[in-house]
């Protein structure tokens, strides 16, 4: 599996927060909403899966 390029999953998560609550900030309709909520779900999603593959890649250079 390829990894994404570092300035994407590095950068993106920020961007994505940011991008979501500005989405529910100025809310008017259900659909900005749900866009909102789904972007900072991905965003912490992708943070969190950061910490996983630094953590897995660690533990792979550890081993060999």
């Amino acid at each position: 599996m390829k990894r994404l390029p570092s300035i994407i999953y590095e950068t993106f998560p920020y961007a994505g927060i940011l991008a979501g609550f500005f989405c529910l900030l100025f809310a008017s309709t259900v659909v900005a909403v749900v866009c909102g909520v789904t972007l900072i779900a991905a965003s912490m999603l992708i943070m969190k899966m950061r910490v996983h593959w630094r953590r897995q890649s660690a533990h792979r250079r550890a081993r060999t």
